[in-house]
């Protein structure tokens, strides 16, 4: 792409010189110590898809730009290596009209701290991304940044300003830094807001400001820390409805009003509030590390809900929770981590309920993961006293993979009689692989698995160990370390069991040699150790089968393989009232949850088995804590029907009365009225097939991959885009999204390219169609191994996702002809054919005049049709509506020449002389 070197000298450019020659696309570089001041008023406006170069030299910025800039007209425009300044009281980059402003490796600075513009304002539609961004501004400073219906992503970054999100917009802050001089740091109203990985502080000077406040938003927080410094404050303060999820989260104070989060393992050093109608979902462990804080760690007040698993607090004081005014508080576990749990006083009034189901006298001692850990003795009694083989047939679904372990447990039950008899046991190697998706139970069947081999013996420790760990608890970034840390899980799991998760990441592709040395390791000691451990190693089957490819020791020492196949419909309806079991909540209808729960796991592509019924149990529990708060006398055990409807029809299709029908945009297209019969036939044969599985009645699964053959401009990108949006509307597929790609986007350059590219695109598309513009020229003959590689990749593909998406197949008949008898599996996996035939002179016409309509041009509608049937006669080009969008641009080509010539015309009204002209030129 073309170069523009912007300088002093006469051999560089002049920046405007350089932007007025540079073309979408093209890079305008900065000379080394060069500083650009752009001091056009208002501003400087760029309207072209550019990227703006500076030098960096070690952390020291060589390019400084200062003024006012202007992004605007739907420009992509990418800043990087700068150091930008404000000089005055103004905005320094102002984003509109749907651009894309990204700022790489850039500082933004400013001296002015009671500016009263943004350092970069965002609008309409706009999207900015910070990629090791960092602000430097004055203390006590009033800056800040303003989003507006705008998508911003912030990541690797350090901002020192404050950030408004507001309207529609959506932030992502990721392993990122917010070190913001002023209250109030980042205030969120009706978005979205993700924190992942992040610190957000703020400083106060009193009153009731908030590190983070927001209002009617959505939020994710996980692995984060939001801190305040000074006088009391709120760090979160959530309001109007707000929702989230936060896990692993870090905060001083919390205060929700009105708003509903779910929390997952978290710690709050000083004050939890729960105010006005808001509800706390709490799984895990949820510390209040409040040493230092005179504040009483929970309260409640004005029909405030919380429920919890495990609650810890630090500090000992006169009421270590406040119910008040209808409130509920509900906890599993209550522990005191230094001192007796017991003697904690709780308030309550007579409106409200504090109900525990047990408090810890001292705080049980647990692993890195927050297990309890029992003495060996302790062990040793609670396994005698355990009936793990119990529970293991007790599990839900996993037949093949019971008889399986039901086999090697009945070995090691042989071995403890020979042993008893005074005979010799058998030889027993245990090291097994489990293979499967998520939420298949591996992990259960694996522990109880030990716990049994441990009960008769054949696992010799004297206490059970289950050691859990991934790759990267083995590998270690240093040469020839990863073997000694490898051997010390080894060594810590000796006697018990070693779970390696995911264990194929051991070999990941292009990764240093660390992998290998872990494997050999692994290998020597399950080899050497092979009575005294049972190594398993779990994860995807296809990957798995991979990994085991790599070293052939696999083979011989891990004799057990376990499939763990996805569970059934039926399974998870088991599994999902089986939850509510536990939790003593009884379902009204449980036919009612059965039929929606098959509905939405067959539809959904979510395969994580016992992880998704898990959440949609958690969804359907919130909505049926809103009820049952929100209406006295409700039954607090009751799961209704509207519990279950309302949570799962989340993210489903919903009819508006501001959206047009698909139906509706189907039949106002101009001809097509084959095609129209076409998918009206092809939706109702969907429909009945719904309709027919949902009463029960096994029915052959419809494919609904499809070709679409015809000349271009037939409207197949348009009608395609309406049947995913049917398609999504009957709950066939389950997003309303279309991809549309031609070869360029699938072949790579080189060998393995191409099936990343191909893979890359199909898994963009999942869920909704993906659309393949001139799908014959992806193989260029018999000799086209890029463009084999890619159809061999579509083919798997489609057929492993046959349900869960839509491959359709464009471009002209003959073409498409030849490409499907090259290519038998295509044709085979295609069963739906839509022929798009070219339009007629006069329904060109019909699409010409509602194109210059929809752009406010008036025309003599008889003398246009006349002039387009004489020129359509004229001109081989069958390529429709796409021809008569190029015969409208030559109207007003010659509307924009008569309007140069004299300004005092219609500039709105085509006339005879246009037309006359434009026919002349088609002679």
């Amino acid at each position: 792409m073309p170069r523009f070197l912007v300088g002093a000298t006469e051999d560089t450019w002049d920046f405007d010189a350089a932007y007025e020659a540079a073309e979408d696309g093209d890079i305008i570089e900065f000379t080394p110590h060069l500083t650009m001041n752009f001091t056009q008023e208002p501003f400087t406006e760029i309207t072209k898809n550019i990227t703006i170069v500076g030098h960096v030299e070690g952390n020291r910025f060589l390019n400084t730009i200062t003024g006012k800039i202007k992004i605007s007209n739907k420009a992509k425009v990418i800043f990087q290596n700068l150091w930008m300044s404000i000089l005055k009281n103004t905005n320094m980059v102002h984003i509109t009209g749907e651009s894309e402003v990204t700022f790489k490796n850039c500082v933004l600075q400013s001296d002015y701290p009671e500016n009263d513009h943004f350092l970069v304002f965002s609008e309409e539609k706009s999207k900015v991304n910070f990629k090791k961004f960092t602000t430097k501004l004055p203390d006590k400073h009033e800056l800040g940044m303003k989003f507006i219906h705008s998508a911003v992503s912030i990541q690797n970054s350090t901002i020192q300003n404050r950030l408004w999100i507001r309207e529609n917009s959506e932030l992502e802050f990721v392993h990122s830094k917010m070190e913001c001089s002023r209250p109030t740091s980042l205030w969120i109203d009706d978005s979205k807001l993700s924190i992942l990985s992040s610190q957000v502080s703020g400083t106060f000077e009193g009153g009731s400001q908030a590190v983070l406040n927001a209002s009617k938003s959505e939020l994710v927080i996980e692995d984060s820390l939001i801190h305040g410094v000074g006088k009391d404050y709120y760090t979160i303060y959530l309001q109007k409805s707000c929702t989230g999820v936060f896990k692993n989260l870090n905060v001083d104070f919390m205060k929700l009003k009105n708003s509903h989060i779910r929390m997952v393992n978290g710690a709050i050093n000083h004050n939890l509030t729960i105010d006005g109608d808001s509800t706390l979902y709490s799984r895990g462990r949820l510390r209040f590390l409040n040493k230092e804080s005179q504040h009483i760690p929970i309260s409640l007040t004005t029909n405030a809900l919380f429920v919890g698993d495990s609650v810890e607090v630090e500090k000992e004081i006169s009421s270590i929770i406040r119910v008040k005014e209808g409130s509920s508080f509900i906890a599993n576990d209550f522990i005191h981590l230094n001192g007796d749990a017991t003697k904690l006083n709780y308030e309550t009034d007579e409106t409200s309920q504090c109900s525990i189901a047990q408090k810890h006298k001292v705080a049980p001692e647990r692993s890195e993961k927050g297990e309890i850990i029992r003495t060996a003795n302790e062990q040793k009694a609670h396994h005698t006293n355990t009936d793990y083989y119990a529970q293991l047939q007790g599990l839900i679904g996993l037949k093949t993979v019971k008889e399986k372990v039901d086999k090697l447990i009945q070995q090691a039950r042989y071995n403890q009689l020979q042993i008893e008899q005074g005979l010799p046991p058998e030889k027993m190697t245990m090291h097994a692989a489990f293979l499967g998706n998520p939420g298949t139970g591996k992990t259960t069947v694996a522990r109880l698995m030990g716990q049994i081999l441990f009960q008769y013996g054949a696992l010799k420790g004297e206490e059970f160990k289950f050691v859990e760990v991934s790759a990267a608890d083995l590998l270690s970034g240093y040469v020839n370390q990863t073997a000694e840390q490898t051997r010390k899980k080894l060594e810590e799991a000796k006697g018990g069991v070693l779970f390696i998760d995911e264990a194929y990441a051991l070999n990941k592709k292009g990764s240093n040699s660390t992998g290998e040395e872990a494997i050999n390791e692994l290998l020597t000691y399950m080899e050497n150790h092979r009575d005294d451990i049972m190594v398993i190693f779990a994860g995807y089957t296809k990957e798995m089968e991979q990994f085991f490819d790599v070293n052939p020791g696999f083979n011989s020492r891990v004799p057990h393989q376990l499939v763990f196949e996805d569970y059934s419909p039926d399974e998870i309806v088991q599994m999902g009232l089986k939850i509510f079991e536990g939790k003593a909540r009884k379902v009204e209808d449980p036919e009612f949850y059965a039929r929606n729960i098959k509905k939405a796991y067959k539809r959904s592509l979510d395969k994580s088995n016992a992880r998704w019924i898990r959440n949609q149990n958690e969804q359907i529990m919130q909505e049926f804590i809103f009820r049952v708060m929100s209406q006295d006398g409700e039954d607090m055990t009751l799961i209704k029907n509207q519990d279950i409807e309302k949570a799962l029809s989340q993210g489903s299709y919903e009819e508006s009365e501001h959206k047009a029908d698909a139906w509706e945009q189907l039949n106002q297209l101009i001809g097509l009225e084959k095609v129209k019969e076409q998918v009206s036939a092809f939706i109702h044969q969907v429909e009945l097939s719904k309709v027919r599985q949902e009463q029960g009645i096994e029915t052959k699964n419809i494919t609904l991959h499809s070709l679409f053959l015809g000349n271009p401009g037939t409207g197949k990108t348009t009608v395609a885009r309406i049947i995913g949006e049917l398609l999504y509307q009957k709950g066939m597929i389950a997003t309303n999204k279309m991809v549309e790609v031609s070869r360029g986007d699938l072949i790579g350059g080189y060998q393995g390219q191409t099936a990343i590219k191909t893979r890359e695109q199909l898994q963009a598309a999942l869920g909704g169609v993906l659309f393949i513009d001139e799908a014959y020229s992806l193989k260029h003959g018999a000799n086209d191994n890029f463009g084999q590689e890619a159809i061999d990749e579509i083919l798997k593909f489609m057929e492993d996702h046959r349900h869960d998406m839509v491959v359709i197949f464009a471009g002209y008949h003959k073409e498409m002809s030849t490409f499907l008898e090259t290519n038998s599996g295509l044709a085979s996996r295609v069963p739906n054919t839509f022929d798009f035939e070219d339009y007629t002179s006069e329904e060109i016409a019909q699409i010409g005049l509602y194109e210059l309509g929809s752009d406010s041009l008036t025309v003599d509608e008889e003398a246009y049709r006349q002039a387009v049937a004489t020129a359509y006669a004229r001109t081989n080009d069958r390529s429709n509506g796409r021809w008569i969008r190029n015969f409208n641009e030559k109207l007003r080509l010659r509307l924009a020449t008569r309007f140069g010539n004299n300004p005092s015309i219609d500039p709105n009204q085509i006339i005879q002389q246009d037309l006359d002209d434009v026919l002349a030129m088609s002679k």
